[in-house]
């Protein structure tokens, strides 16, 4: 549209002559010179603009509709609302640099190529109502999978649309129902199956190192798989994590890796059995050096120079698969059940017992919100089932 404006209506409604090609202007049936209208604004710090119009009433109108639509956070950009959802989320995966390419990136794109797309990708985003995300969470479930993860997940691309005006401002969860979501409780292990799970390990020394990390610090798998030397301070007596072992899914390139928050990076204090079991570790088992890639959650990269304290035969970094393969055959052999997991898990329902406060056990655990800490890892215990009565029973005395 061209800004050789000659003038504005007294609404601001701006206007030029229509001219001919020798600049002559353009004259109408009644013989009076023909005007075009235009307009134009400055929304979040782009340009908006309405499109040249002899219709006066129409551009008006439609300045009428960005104006308006401005105040109440609803401006759509209609061009852009014309993009099709599987266009604009290829896109919008490419530009999220600061996702794990082997965890969150890779489980992203598969759930897009494989369940999302077929089913709504091929709808422009300014068709994404209600009765649409309504009907694409009941065709997962037709599909036997639970639709929270994938909707979510389209949710999060929507928003970052909504973000951009380029559909209306509205939370895209609004009008759409929902199945509840698949509980994440893990059962926390009793003392019986604590101590069985203990001497399960003790026939050997690495498994038996590694269970008292687990039990200690409440660390996640990964997180006990990547420790280094330099994350072990013996004077403060504290242990750093701040770190993950990862494996590329394509060139196996083993690798360390941020968390995936800033509240997983904490330190963790030790208790004397701990530090005990560190150090006997390291002196039986001298670290080696190694130099490996270490990715940071921005996608920076840089090369380290580590000593891992748990290795295979080879040197390499123990892998989660190769614990895991460990832990198994000792559980067969002692005829108990019990995974890693259920020892972080155990740890923050102890806690909480114990009367320590929620937001210490939140940081322990590095979660990024208390309420993961409270819904996933904590169960009602029997001594607080029973203090609780003990509770009610005194209110209800008191009452009468």
């Amino acid at each position: 549209m061209a800004d050789n404006w000659e003038g504005k209506t007294a609404d601001g409604i701006s206007w030029r002559y229509k001219r001919n090609r020798k600049g002559e202007k353009a004259k109408g049936a009644n013989g009076r010179p023909v005007k075009v209208y235009g307009w134009r604004t400055t929304l979040e710090g782009k340009e908006v603009r309405v499109k040249p119009s002899e219709d006066l009433e129409a551009v008006r109108a439609e300045r009428d509709r960005i104006r308006t639509s401005r105040r109440e956070g609803t401006y759509v950009d209609r061009k852009k609302g014309a993009v099709l959802f599987k266009d604009y989320a290829a896109k919008w995966l490419e530009s999220k640099t600061d996702i794990d390419p082997d965890s969150s990136h890779r489980t992203y794109r598969s759930r897009l190529n494989h369940s999302i797309c077929p089913l709504i990708g091929d709808k422009p985003l300014s068709r994404m109502t209600p009765e649409v995300l309504q009907d694409f969470v009941t065709d997962l479930q037709k599909q036997g999978k639970h639709p929270a993860p994938y909707f979510t997940l389209v949710c999060m691309i929507l928003r970052d649309a909504i973000a951009k005006d380029i559909i209306l401002r509205k939370d895209p969860k609004i009008g759409v129902i929902t199945p509840p979501k698949k509980e994440r409780k893990v059962r926390s292990l009793s003392k019986a199956e604590f101590e069985a799970a203990e001497r399960a390990m003790a026939a050997d020394v690495k498994l038996r190192t590694i269970f008292t990390v687990l039990a200690e610090t409440g660390a996640r798998i990964s997180e006990v798989m990547s420790l280094c030397v330099d994350q072990i301070d013996e004077v403060n007596g504290e242990v750093t994590l701040n770190r993950q072992l990862a494996k590329h899914h394509e060139t196996k390139e083993i690798y360390l890796k941020e968390p995936k928050s800033k509240a997983g990076s904490r330190k963790i204090l030790m208790s004397e059995t701990l530090a005990q079991a560190l150090k006997k570790w390291v002196e039986e088992n001298p670290p080696v050096s190694r130099v490996i890639r270490f990715r940071r959650r921005n996608g920076e990269e840089e090369m380290r120079a580590v000593c891992f304290l748990f290795t295979r035969a080879d040197e390499a970094p123990m892998l989660r698969d190769d614990m895991a393969h460990l832990w198994r055959r000792a559980c067969r052999k002692a005829e108990v059940n019990v995974t890693p997991h259920q020892l972080r898990h155990t740890i923050a329902t102890f806690l909480i017992g114990d009367g320590i406060d929620v937001k210490t056990v939140q940081s322990v655990l590095g979660h990024s919100r208390s309420s993961i800490t409270l819904d996933t890892y904590t169960d009602p215990t029997e001594e607080g089932r029973q203090a609780a009565q003990q509770s009610l029973n005194r209110r209800r005395i008191r009452a009468v």
